[in-house]
C-alpha cells in the first residue's frame, strides 16, 4: 500500500490538478481519484474493472463524510478516522460497493459513542426491505416536500465575444419530509411531454437522449428572435400548450445523460413516460440531466488587467447583467482569481463589498442585488512582491471567473416543476397549493476563451413561494 501511495503522490507531485489525469495506469494498476478541498480519494484495481462506478462512488464517498462531518478536509478526517474507517466497512465489501445512503448508514453508525443492547441488536430494516432507501415508520406532523430545479450553464466564449459552445447541466434535488411510504408521482409544468421515441431505459445511469416539448408563451426556448428570453419566467399559470393546436409554436428540447435516484420506477418510465417514486427522506438528487442549447450569459464581464509599475498591478472589472430591466439578481458574487503572492489590496466600487482571500488566490466582489440591464465598476490594486514567470503567468490568465447568483422566477432551460401528487391520484399529502421559486448563478472566464458556470434554482413547496 505504501508503494501504491508513493506512486500516485509522485504523479502528483509538483503538478496542476487540472492537468493530472483522474484515472491513470501505472504498472498494471490503475489509479482513480478525486480531490477535495485539502485532501486526495484513492480508488487503486488491478482489474478492469467500470470506471464510471468507481468514480460515482468516490463522489458519493464524498457526500456521505460531509453529511457526517460538515465539513470534509484534512483535519476533520483525523478528528473521525474511528468513523471513517467504520464507514468505508459498511460502504464496501470485499472491493464492491455496497450501501451509501446516509440515512441507512446513521441507523448503526453514530457520530457519538452509542451502545446497543441485545435486544436491539438487529439488522436495519431498509437493508431487507425491497425499498432499500426508506426506513419504515417515519412520521411528520406536517408533509412537505421541497424540490430544487438546479441548472449550472457551461459556456465558452472567445476573445470577440462569440458563444463557441454552450451546455446547461441539470438537477432535480428534493427535500422530503413525508409520513409512511407514499408513492409520488412528478409533473415537469403542465404541458411538458417526453417524446415516447426515446431508447430503453433498463439501468439508472443512461446515455440516451430525451426529449421535452414545451410551448412558446410561458416556456420560450432558443428563439432565434428573443435570445434573452431561452431562459424563461417560471409562471405556472401561463405555460402554452404543446400540441400546435390554436397556432400556438412548439420547441424540442433534447435531454442526454439523464440519470435517475433508484426509487424511480424505470418500468413505469418506459411505458408512459410517468417519474413515480417513493422518495427517500431528506434530501436526495431525483434526476440529473444535460441540454445542449445556445444560451446567452446572463451577465457580461469586461475585465481589464494592467501593470502599473513592476510591483504594482490594478484590475477595472465592468459588470452588465443582460436578462431582463424588470428581474433583480440576488446575492451576486463574482470570484475573481489574483496572483498567488499579491499583497497590499486595495479596492473602489460603489456598490456592493470586496475582499481578497489570500487562502485562495481570490478577491470576491459582493452585490446583494443587481438589477436586469444594468451595469457596474469595480477597481481593484495589489502590491507585485515578485515578478511573475511567463508560465505561471498564462497558468494565472486561464483561471476562471465564477459567478454565482440568484434570480426569482427565472430558469435558463425552461424546463421548471408544477408540482407532485400521490401516484394514486388521492390528495394524501394536504389540500395546500404548490409554488415555486427560482434562482440562477453563473461564472466567467478571464482568459481569450470565457467559461461561465451558471446554476438555476427552483424550489417547490407546499404553499405560495416568492
Amino acid at each position: 500500500m505504501a508503494c501504491i501511495s508513493a506512486i500516485f503522490i509522485i504523479d502528483l507531485k509538483g503538478k496542476d490538478d487540472n492537468l493530472i489525469k483522474p484515472i491513470f495506469h501505472v504498472n498494471g494498476i490503475t489509479y482513480c481519484w478525486v480531490a477535495h478541498n485539502n485532501i486526495y480519494i484513492l480508488a487503486v484495481t488491478k482489474k478492469n474493472s467500470n470506471a464510471t462506478l468507481i468514480m460515482s462512488f468516490l463522489y458519493k464517498l464524498i457526500q456521505v463524510l460531509k453529511d457526517y462531518f460538515k465539513v470534509l478536509e484534512e483535519e476533520s478526517i483525523k478528528d473521525n478516522f474511528v468513523i471513517t474507517y467504520e464507514l468505508l466497512d459498511e460502504m464496501i465489501d470485499n472491493g464492491f460497493p455496497q450501501l451509501s445512503e446516509v440515512k441507512i448508514l446513521r441507523e448503526y453508525i453514530k457520530n457519538k459513542a452509542h451502545q446497543l443492547t441485545v435486544k436491539n441488536v438487529r439488522i436495519p430494516s431498509a437493508l431487507t426491505n425491497s425499498v432499500s432507501w426508506r426506513n419504515e415508520g417515519i412520521k411528520y406532523k406536517k408533509n412537505e416536500i421541497f424540490l430544487d430545479v438546479i441548472e449550472s450553464l457551461n459556456i465558452i466564449i472567445s476573445s470577440n465575444g462569440t458563444v463557441l459552445r454552450s451546455e446547461i447541466l441539470g438537477c432535480l434535488k428534493m427535500k422530503s419530509y413525508l409520513s409512511g411510504m407514499p408513492e409520488l408521482k412528478l409533473g415537469l409544468n403542465d404541458k411538458l411531454l417526453f417524446n415516447r421515441n426515446v431508447s430503453n431505459f433498463s439501468t439508472p445511469v443512461n446515455t440516451n437522449h430525451l426529449t421535452v416539448t414545451t410551448g412558446t408563451a410561458g416556456v420560450t426556448i432558443a428563439s432565434a428572435s428573443n435570445a434573452i428570453n431561452n431562459q424563461s419566467t417560471v409562471n405556472s399559470g401561463n405555460t402554452a400548450t404543446n400540441t400546435g393546436s390554436g397556432g400556438t409554436r412548439t420547441k424540442l428540447v433534447e435531454l442526454e445523460d439523464i440519470k435517475f435516484h433508484q426509487c424511480v420506477r424505470l418500468s413505469k418510465f418506459e411505458n408512459d413516460r410517468t417519474i413515480s417514486f417513493i422518495p427517500p427522506d431528506g434530501i436526495f438528487n431525483l434526476m440529473t440531466y444535460r441540454l445542449s442549447t445556445h444560451v446567452k450569459p446572463l451577465f457580461w464581464l469586461d475585465i481589464n488587467i494592467s501593470k502599473k509599475s513592476l510591483t504594482k498591478i490594478e484590475y477595472i472589472v465592468k459588470a452588465k447583467s443582460q436578462f431582463k430591466n424588470k428581474s433583480i439578481a440576488n446575492n451576486v458574487e463574482f470570484h475573481l482569481p489574483v496572483p498567488a503572492d499579491v499583497d497590499s489590496p486595495h479596492f473602489q466600487t460603489y456598490i456592493g463589498t470586496v475582499k481578497y482571500y489570500p487562502d485562495k488566490d481570490m478577491l470576491i466582489w459582493k452585490i446583494k442585488q443587481f438589477q436586469g440591464q444594468k451595469e457596474y465598476i469595480m477597481n481593484a490594486q495589489f502590491g507585485l512582491p515578485s515578478i511573475i514567470s511567463n508560465e505561471n503567468k498564462d497558468l494565472y490568465y486561464k483561471r476562471p471567473v465564477n459567478v454565482k447568483f440568484e434570480i426569482p422566477y427565472f430558469t435558463v432551460s425552461g424546463i421548471t416543476v408544477e408540482g407532485t401528487s400521490p401516484a394514486d391520484g388521492t390528495n394524501s399529502l394536504g389540500e395546500e397549493d404548490a409554488g415555486t421559486d427560482t434562482g440562477t448563478g453563473t461564472g466567467t472566464d478571464t482568459g481569450t476563451d470565457t467559461d461561465t458556470d451558471t446554476g438555476t434554482d427552483t424550489r417547490m413547496e407546499h404553499g405560495q413561494n416568492t
